[in-house]
């Protein structure tokens, strides 16, 4: 188990546990289980801080709706956001209902080996927007618990199916939507 986590480690974050922390002669010295487990669990926190900005940039692009006009003949860009909705008649929901949402969480959550290793579990709590196309954007860590859990809860909120979107008036609407995502040992 522990060549497995040392070697997704090494080949999806590109991060060797001694090359991590050497010594000042240029020589590795040997780590301990928790030293290489904290290695790697930095890593992991700073590759899902560089994803979050990354997905960030890219949700507010789609939010935005840009508009090119020609002032004292500089070409200037103006901004307009939409505004997004708390609470709204309708609600958005999951195809299928609750009971789909928590089917499908649960057939596509996988528990992070490492936090596996070190017995984290807890409850995430994500935010995110329902956009009126029924996409999932915006997304949030809204309570953390762990790194290594809030990565996993982030990736499954972002590969979420379209949902039903939220309406006013009979139209749909961009609506905040929060979520916990439970992570238990068995």
């Amino acid at each position: 188990m522990r060549l497995l986590v040392l070697f997704v480690a090494i080949m999806l974050l590109g991060v060797h546990p001694v090359d991590a922390q050497k010594k000042k002669g240029g020589k590795s010295k040997k780590m301990t289980k928790q030293e290489q487990l904290d290695s790697i669990y930095n890593a992991v926190s700073l590759r899902f801080e560089q994803k979050k900005q990354v997905y960030a940039k890219q949700d507010s692009a789609f939010w935005a709706d840009y508009k090119i006009v020609k002032r004292n003949g500089m070409e200037v860009t103006t901004v307009k956001f939409e505004k997004k909705y708390d609470s709204v008649e309708q609600m958005p929901m999951f195809p299928g209902g609750d009971a789909k949402l928590i089917e499908w969480l649960y057939k596509n959550i996988r528990y992070p080996i490492i936090a596996e290793e070190l017995g984290v579990k807890g409850r995430v709590i994500m935010k995110f927007v329902v956009a009126p196309d029924g996409s999932v954007r915006d997304v949030l860590v809204e309570h953390s618990v762990n790194p290594l859990l809030d990565m996993e809860a982030y990736r499954v909120v972002r590969a979420m199916p379209r949902w039903i979107p939220g309406k006013v008036d009979g139209e749909p609407v961009p609506v905040y939507f929060t979520l916990p995502v439970t992570f238990q040992l068995k």
